[in-house]
């Protein structure tokens, strides 16, 4: 079925004019101006798909080359930097300690010799102790075995005792 531009009319498909008004139908003409535009629509849609792969294409691009300097740096592993191991001072066993480098926080006397196993109390500092057992290395830290005046034995961080000795002043 063919309509006729001019009024309207239906016509047979094979008509060459209209049975109506007696219009000619240009049939390349009529055709033609239905496909122009499809192949606009189908040009313009190129066009933005290009546009934005090329936009997306030239982010990437920037991006990676304002990264690469610092990626290239951050993908080599960090060097180490180990400090010297601090020597500790031999805790005698059976010698007295007291509790020290605390800030008034006191340290915490641990069921085994690691920051995470069971608190059992709070040595305040300045308290007196007494090395039950030898230092004990876990980790980065040494921990000494020691037991309060009222019969608490745990573990201790080594680095919060001190020989106890003549010369040291007990805070209080």
């Amino acid at each position: 079925m063919i309509r006729c531009v001019g009024c309207g009319g239906r016509n047979a498909p094979d008509a060459q004019e209209c049975e109506w008004c007696a219009r000619p139908f240009k049939e390349s003409a009529s055709r033609g101006r239905q496909v122009w535009p499809l192949v606009a629509a189908l040009v313009v849609t190129l066009l933005l798909v290009a546009l934005a792969w090329w936009t997306l294409a030239a982010t990437g691009a920037s991006v990676q080359r304002r990264a690469s300097p610092a990626a290239a740096t951050s993908s080599l592993p960090p060097t180490p930097t180990r400090l010297p191991a601090a020597v500790p001072t031999p805790l005698p066993r059976g010698g007295q300690v007291v509790i020290v480098n605390t800030d008034g926080q006191g340290a915490s006397l641990r069921s085994e010799p690691a920051a995470g196993s069971q608190r059992l109390t709070v040595l305040l500092e300045g308290s007196v102790v007494r090395v039950v057992g030898p230092e004990v290395l876990d980790g980065d830290h040494a921990w000494v075995e020691v037991q309060d005046d009222s019969g608490h034995r745990g573990w201790v961080q080594a680095d919060l005792v001190q020989p106890l000795d003549t010369g040291t002043s007990l805070p209080g």
